[in-house]
């Protein structure tokens, strides 16, 4: 078997999805060192590649190419890199038709099996199972092809996000203010709904950790504008809001330096189980059997009402879908001394 030395890969979402394809581009790359990944992505998430060796991304915003021939145009732009074989992560109908484009020019390509299946009947009661991580998902469209074999993700850590090839004076500056103290992540937001935990139950949990640990200091992440308006509405005096004071790269980087994060099933769960902090994740309406749970950490981490006390979780793979019961029990029911439970482990051992 001769590996590809130029490959082409498709992932344009989700945030979190496109940042898990790093994990396993470096064990694809730690088995065949000699491969060159060009990864085609929305230009937003370029960040998340930032000094990788063997990896390119090719910025792709479709705003530019609308329609068949706005994709047609795009794919003659992308031919000119010369892949020997595509792989598609993504798996929509504008990676479809670029897959037709390129088998009319001899190009083979693979696609992701996102298992839709096995994931209906995990959501509806039928067979409650863990299925693969995304990550080795990923891999398994690698080992589809005749080019790469046996790649397995094993979630033993592995330094992810390269943060020696840059400098970010503006987060040291901040975190020279905090020298003193423990440094506590909250990412309250998420996409949809079922991923939530009520805010009310964060300024509990703020107030608790304080408590528990005067020398803690608490600082929020995640979301725009409506959620940087929320967090100065409801969570004040909670912490320190962060929301648009530092770039997406900056940010990760400072989400390396917490003591530990907590969250839900976001995509600021996988950035910091990325760079190797303790994530204390809240789950509602998802599962981690999804295969979508947060990497390099214990289940000791995750928060949950379990299966036997609740049976209608989980009830959605992504979190979009309206509660049944009407009240969110996955959520409301988990009240923020289960979350201090886990916090505290932590912050204990940072005190030794």
């Amino acid at each position: 078997m001769k590996p590809a030395k130029n490959i082409m890969v498709f992932r344009f979402s989700a945030m979190g999805d496109v940042a898990l394809t790093l994990i396993s581009f470096k064990i694809l790359l730690e088995k065949y060192p000699q491969t060159q990944i060009n990864l085609v992505t929305r230009s937003k998430f370029s960040v998340f590649f930032e000094n990788q060796k063997g990896i390119s991304v090719i910025p792709v915003d479709f705003e530019n190419y609308w329609g068949i021939f706005g994709l047609y145009n795009l794919y003659k732009h992308l031919k000119k890199l010369k892949p020997e074989i595509v792989f598609d992560l993504h798996q929509n109908i504008r990676t479809f038709i670029l897959k037709i484009f390129f088998t009319f020019s001899g190009i083979k390509s693979y696609t992701i099996n996102k298992s839709r299946k096995e994931k209906k009947e995990l959501i509806t009661q039928k067979k409650f199972a863990l299925l693969p991580h995304t990550i080795q998902r990923y891999l398994d469209t690698f080992n589809q092809s005749t080019y790469f074999d046996n790649l397995i993700f094993d979630n033993n850590y592995r330094q992810i996000f390269d943060f020696q090839a840059k400098e970010y004076p503006e987060v040291n500056k901040f975190l020279q203010n905090f020298s003193e103290k423990k440094l506590v992540g909250i990412a309250p937001f998420a996409q949809h709904a079922g991923k939530i935990w009520p805010i009310e139950n964060y300024k509990i949990l703020s107030e608790k950790i304080k408590q528990n640990f005067p020398d803690s200091e608490i600082l929020f992440f995640g979301g725009g504008k409506k959620e940087d308006d929320f967090i100065n509405k409801k969570l004040k005096n909670a912490g320190i809001n962060l929301i648009g004071k530092f770039t997406l790269s900056e940010e990760i980087y400072l989400i390396s330096r917490l003591k530990l994060l907590i969250t839900g099933d976001s995509s600021n769960m996988h950035f910091a189980a990325m760079t190797g902090i303790p994530v204390i994740s809240i789950w509602g309406a998802t599962h981690y059997f999804a295969g979508f749970g947060p990497v390099f950490q214990a289940l000791d981490n995750l928060v949950e009402i379990p299966k036997s006390d609740l049976n209608c979780r989980p009830c959605s793979v992504y979190g979009n879908k309206p509660c049944k019961r009407g009240d969110y029990a996955c959520l409301n029911w988990i009240n923020p001394n289960m979350v201090l439970e886990k916090v505290n482990i932590y912050l204990k051992e940072a005190s030794l």
